[in-house]
């Protein structure tokens, strides 16, 4: 904008030399735009010297001077204006006959100059030529704010893009976080209403196991003592396999004492898993907490109709207790794990017909405490 500004001034004036001038917060300044029309090339600031040309010093003291009343400046001949000698002396040091500067606002604030030499020598400025001057270096203003509110715009567009970014990634962890409390509530439930049938079972087991020995004693003491037994009772024993009962009834009570058992542990990993009654820190066993989290996984790591079994390797290593949130650690190891099996499911090479089961490994080392 500077450039075509500058070099459109100089063509439509048919000055030598347009420049402009910017003040700085401290009413000194500095040049944003220069073209010299006899070489047609634009120039930086070393080549044209407009902190010496013009009286920073003065344009300081009185921050910008007659310019701040939106005063246009033509001088025609330098050597009629009534210059000190110094002054004529630095202006022709860089060849400078006539002059037209014209203020730059913004709003109200003075922002630069407007400044158009002739080298060649003194010019009479034409009354039109220096309005045209002025009302470019108004309309230069306007542009000016335009272009500044336009880079404010791009800025604010990128800070709120990347706010944007950063909302976005916060609510997809916010997302995670509420489906993992949410599944961490759904275990919880579930290990509570399956603990309670089955405290109710195993408690029952004990004296169910007790009432089939004493009857089974009993039963074995009628035999003993029955000398003379009705044909009907020497018939139904065998028509009821009385001995495989006898013998496989203390087998199913074990093995149901088994499974009551079993069901016990799963609902103590599952509650162990959720954790959502303890919202405090607490020195944990992380392999416990691996190993509950892997109960929870344990059905995708079985073998499918599209895929194999998924090949599980603990190597766990000599541990210490560690302080922490075990149900958000817990949490944590679920998305390690999950994610895990989701990138062996979608491998080409985990199928079926290569037969080339996936592994994944669990590994566990102290580095010591300052690590």
């Amino acid at each position: 904008m500077f450039k075509t500004t500058t070099k459109e001034v100089s063509q439509l004036i048919k000055s030598d030399r347009v420049s402009l001038y910017k003040f700085n917060t401290d009413w000194a300044g500095e040049l944003v735009g220069d073209f010299d029309a006899t070489s047609t090339k634009y120039l930086d600031e070393s080549k044209l010297g407009i902190n010496t040309i013009r009286n920073d010093t003065y344009l300081q003291k009185t921050q910008g001077g007659k310019y701040r009343n939106n005063e246009t400046y033509a001088i025609d001949d330098i050597y009629k204006m009534g210059f000190t000698p110094c002054h004529i002396d630095n202006l022709k040091q860089f060849h400078i006959y006539a002059f037209v500067l014209a203020p730059i606002f913004i709003s109200k604030k003075l922002w630069g100059l407007l400044c158009t030499y002739q080298h060649a020598g003194p010019r009479q400025w034409t009354t039109s030529e220096v309005n045209s001057i002025s009302q470019i270096a108004g309309q230069l203003g306007v542009a000016i704010q335009q272009a500044e509110l336009l880079l404010k715009t791009q800025q604010q567009v990128e800070q709120l893009t990347q706010t944007l970014h950063e909302l976005e990634t916060t609510q997809t962890q916010l997302i995670q976080t509420e489906k993992m409390y949410c599944l961490g509530q759904l275990v919880a439930g579930v290990a509570h209403e399956i603990n309670n049938p089955v405290n109710f079972i195993s408690g029952n087991l004990t004296h169910i196991h007790e009432y089939a020995k004493n009857l089974l004693t009993i039963l074995n003491l009628h035999q003993q003592e029955l000398t003379n037994p009705s044909k009907n009772i020497l018939d139904k024993p065998e028509q009821m396999d009385l001995e495989f009962l006898i013998e496989d009834l203390p087998k199913s009570l074990s093995s149901m004492k088994i499974g009551v058992d079993r069901i016990r542990q799963v609902v103590l990993s599952l509650r162990n898993f959720s954790h959502l009654d303890e919202s405090e820190m607490k020195d944990m066993n992380i392999h416990d907490c691996t190993d509950s989290t892997l109960l929870i996984v344990q059905n995708r790591l079985k073998a499918k109709p599209e895929s194999p079994a998924i090949e599980l390797i603990k190597e766990y290593g000599d541990l210490p207790l560690v302080a922490c949130y075990a149900g958000q650690l817990n949490q944590v190891f679920m998305n390690i794990l999950c994610n895990a099996i989701d990138t062996l499911e979608t491998s080409k090479t985990y199928t079926l017909e290569n037969a080339k089961p996936g592994k994944i490994t669990i590994s566990t080392t102290y580095c010591g405490s300052n690590q």
